[in-house]
């Protein structure tokens, strides 16, 4: 329970820092960010179109991953999930949202905990190496074809974090030993190899990958577009994509702050401004705030209803000690009565999300 609300108190602590740290920058940039104007608000369109994409996309990827497991879930189900997701993601820190999911799965559908974690993994692994690999390709082409300086350490990260994905995606099965992490360990990327091995699967879910990361992006066009700002397609490129791997860390809600500066810094490193990086990131983060104030609301009821009303519909798989997971991000926010935590977890301070 100490360490729960130990990172709890670190996540408060990380956001208020980082609100006062944006604030002070808005306030010292007040005078280029007054001068900024929407002179394009048709963009923001295309802002709502890329943010449609990229919960479809969730959805599409969430059915591929857990149909493997013998896991039936229908679209519109899938995308309220995904949906609902992002909201809870959008006001709580270290992806929260996954939680949520993970304790809907189990309720309504039977997927364990270790299963639908092997799904989080695969999902992880195909952002980064996505977004690592378009990241790397953009940058090189803006420093070798464009002649640019300035962008080594930008490239070396996108190498590291390119690097790193690939071996995550083929890391072999191992067993540390006969121990509770272990177990858990070894049940996650046994899931992992499950998906990996079944190659129409895998090329299913890295094109939904792909068209993800392509709908993340025009989100940020629309907001640079919408400002007046044009960026070309590797500059876009890099921006977004290096935006998108920052989104893996969220230790602010909604990776407020985070996502600002990460934009800012790229784009000041292309000769963008960068409080005009800071504004186009808040656009995305207002026009997504405004849309899930819209939708959040009837996804969450439509998936209480079924929660409600329909029985659960159990995989025919039987559940083993995949279900039983450690304290973390995922965990903290699983029922207490769907897993058995071991001994000094912080079961008493897990909370269901979804009424009864």
């Amino acid at each position: 329970m100490k360490s729960v609300k130990s990172r709890r108190v670190l996540s408060m602590g990380l956001t208020l820092c980082v609100l006062c740290v944006l604030g002070t920058y808005l306030y010292s940039n007040r005078d280029d960010i007054v001068r900024l104007t929407i002179v394009s608000p048709a963009y923001f369109g295309l802002c709502v179109l890329g943010l449609a994409g990229s919960w479809i996309g969730s959805a599409m990827l969430q059915q591929v991953m857990v149909r493997k497991f013998e896991v039936r879930i229908g679209f519109v189900e899938s995308l309220g999930l995904a949906i609902v997701t992002s909201a809870v993601n959008l006001f709580a820190p270290l992806q929260s949202g996954a939680g949520l999911r993970a304790v809907y799965l189990k309720r309504i559908h039977g997927l364990s905990y270790g299963r639908f974690v092997a799904t989080l993994y695969g999902f992880y692994v195909l952002l980064i190496l996505g977004n690592s690999l378009l990241a790397s390709a953009s940058i090189a082409w803006i420093s070798v074809i464009e002649c640019r300086e300035g962008m080594s350490v930008v490239l070396s990260a996108a190498v590291l974090c390119l690097i790193a994905s690939v071996l995550a995606a083929f890391l072999p099965r191992f067993r540390l030993g006969a121990g509770w992490i272990s177990r858990n360990v070894s049940a996650v990327l046994d899931g992992w190899h499950t998906l990996r091995k079944d190659l129409p699967c895998l090329a299913q879910m890295t094109a939904i990958a792909v068209v993800q990361i392509g709908a993340n992006l025009a989100i940020l066009w629309g907001a640079y577009e919408s400002i007046g700002i044009h960026l070309n397609l590797p500059e876009l490129a890099a921006v977004g994509s290096l935006a998108g791997l920052s989104m893996v860390l969220s230790l602010t809600p909604g990776n407020l702050g985070i996502n600002e500066a990460v934009v800012a810094f790229t784009g000041s490193t292309l000769g963008v401004d960068a409080a005009q990086g800071v504004v186009a990131a808040l656009i995305c983060r207002a026009v997504t705030v405004v849309l899930l104030l819209i939708l959040a609301p009837s996804a969450a009821y439509y998936l209480s209803w079924r929660q409600r009303f329909r029985s659960p519909e159990l995989s025919h798989e039987p559940q083993d000690h995949a279900d039983h997971l450690p304290s973390g991000s995922l965990t903290d926010t699983m029922a207490t009565q769907e897993c058995e935590l071991p001994p000094g977890s912080p079961a008493q301070d897990s909370v269901t999300l979804l009424p009864e």
